[in-house]
């Protein structure tokens, strides 16, 4: 669908968040209709701390998989940069391997230089 973060499908909660208010909603019009001349002061702040509480509790929800999802990207990361991290040490070790050879085979093609003594 088109609402999704980092693999998690965010749809499902949009939908119990919009059915969950509309059904606020009309159970408030319901109670209006049904009681027009009583006081509806009471059951439409319980009609209305319900239904922002359920909402609240899926965004909760939403929350928890969507932490859940960045966790396990982190890891996925986390895999991949060891796996950068021992390549290019090893890649160090043999260019400076490689490097020390080249010298060592360097300076044995120099000719031999005279001995100095010193302090004569």
């Amino acid at each position: 669908m088109g609402l999704s973060v980092r693999g998690t499908d965010a749809s499902w909660y949009v939908v119990a968040v919009v059915v969950v208010s509309l059904l606020a909603l009309a159970a408030i019009v319901v109670l209006a209709v049904l009681r027009p001349l009583a006081d509806n002061t009471l059951p439409i702040l319980i009609i209305g701390f319900v239904a922002p509480t359920l909402a609240a509790l899926l965004s909760v929800l939403r929350g928890q998989d969507t932490a859940r999802a960045v966790a396990a990207t982190n890891d996925q990361v986390v895999v991949l940069h060891d796996l950068v991290n021992s390549r290019l040490t090893e890649l160090l070790r043999l260019t400076a391997a490689a490097s020390r050879a080249e010298g060592v085979i360097a300076g044995a093609a120099l000719p031999a230089a005279p001995a100095v003594v010193v302090g004569e």
